[in-house]
């Protein structure tokens, strides 16, 4: 059975994440910029963090995603379930 505080937890853990990949999404050239100029993985995390403000695990997930997730079709689900998250979270109070 799912409590009121489990199913806010994880629709604020889903927001931190959906967040941070809409923001890539939005700023994919950034990304790919800092990505490109890291010299490895810890390089583009402290990058990403430095840039965008991001936590350590949000900046992982933006690296941890693959190029198709930049596509139009894809930005725009994730979109509207970063939306959908939120409203759920409002809904909650």
């Amino acid at each position: 059975m799912t409590t009121p505080a489990k199913t806010r937890r994880r629709l604020e853990q889903r927001v931190y994440f959906l967040s941070a990949l809409a923001q890539a999404g939005d700023h994919r050239a950034a990304v790919l910029g800092i990505v490109e100029r890291s010299a490895d993985r810890a390089a583009a995390v402290t990058g990403l963090r430095a840039q965008f403000g991001w936590e350590d695990l949000q900046a992982r997930a933006v690296l941890s995603q693959q190029l198709e997730a930049w596509a139009q079709d894809r930005r725009a689900d994730v979109a509207t379930d970063l939306a959908d998250a939120r409203a759920a979270l409002a809904d909650l109070g």
